[in-house]
């Protein structure tokens, strides 16, 4: 999964945009990929979001390219990213969900972008996929879904796959979402992050965490299994 999240660099905002997920014995891969003017100051990842990025039978894995790419440009992400241009955006109240379907196999990878009018966004997407159709699940949160909003590919396996965003937050936050297969200049993303950069192996249950100076915008974050859950 790539992951894609916007920051300013306000004097009074909250510098930090967090993903969670609960800790796990798994063991996993993080690579981080910055370029000049990319995020926050501190990120926390928790490995347990390994497990969520990772479908039971490698929905989250990719297939490691043998020709080695430059790394990614983050200055055409903006029009990218618009709910507008993913596809059908929904406005999910608190404590509700929409559902989304995804059924051709010969696509692998889906768009899905979340954000709110500048409250809090506390978020669990769910990918459905066969044969046994267990949810892998992400858990999302950021203090201001207009300032930081959530920005992921997730992988399906070219298999038939839905998704769920749940809007877990209460009744008076909440967010738009949108999701579709992802365009052909996201799906290279995925591939030149991994190519391209120096991964970090983090044992379950650890911490790892990254600075970042204050003049970053944004950052790109790949995590990815050996196959596992």
């Amino acid at each position: 999964v790539s992951t894609v999240i916007p920051y300013h660099n306000e004097p009074k905002a909250d510098k930090r945009a967090t993903t969670r997920k609960g800790t796990s014995t798994l063991k996993g891969t993080i690579i981080i990929s910055h370029q000049n003017k990319t995020l926050v100051s501190t990120m926390k990842f928790v490995s347990g979001l390994l497990v969520a990025l990772a479908a039971s039978a490698n929905a989250f894995s990719v297939n490691t390219p043998s020709a080695v790419r430059p790394a990614t440009s983050l200055k055409a992400s903006t029009d990218t990213w618009d709910l507008a241009n993913i596809g059908r955006s929904v406005r999910i109240e608190g404590m509700s969900r929409e559902h989304w379907e995804f059924p051709d196999p010969n696509q692998e990878i889906v768009q899905v972008g979340i954000d709110s009018n500048g409250r809090p966004i506390e978020a669990l997407i769910e990918l459905w996929i066969g044969p046994d159709w267990t949810p892998m699940k992400v858990k999302a949160y950021t203090e201001d879904g207009m300032m930081r909003p959530v920005q992921t590919l997730i992988g399906t396996r070219n298999k038939v796959a839905a998704i769920d965003i749940n809007n877990t937050g209460p009744g008076d936050f909440p967010l738009n979402a949108a999701a579709c297969y992802a365009k052909p200049s996201l799906t290279a993303q995925r591939q030149d992050l991994l190519t391209s950069n120096q991964g970090r192996y983090i044992e379950g249950g650890a911490i790892h965490s990254v600075n970042f100076d204050a003049s970053v915008d944004q950052i790109q974050v790949l995590l990815y299994t050996d196959t596992r859950q």
